[in-house]
């Protein structure tokens, strides 16, 4: 379970505060607060990070070209 899990889930039972949280799981109160409202839109499983990967590459190189490159080697 991730750390962002688990400090979720102890701020949501109470166990913690967001500030006691941060402090003990090492975010800052404002990426936990970010956390939480993640959490109560989509449920437990938007905690974990997301991929920062771009969703499209505008300039990568076709398969064409790395069809005709392999060729050419």
């Amino acid at each position: 379970m991730s750390r962002a899990r688990v400090a979720v889930l102890k701020i949501v039972s109470k166990q913690l505060t967001v500030t006691a949280a941060a402090a003990e799981y090492g975010f800052s109160r404002r990426h936990l607060h970010r956390l939480l409202a993640r959490y109560r839109d989509a449920g437990l499983d938007a905690v974990e990070p997301r991929s920062r990967a771009p969703l499209t590459s505008p300039h990568r190189v076709t398969a064409e070209v790395v069809d005709r490159i392999v060729q050419l080697r």
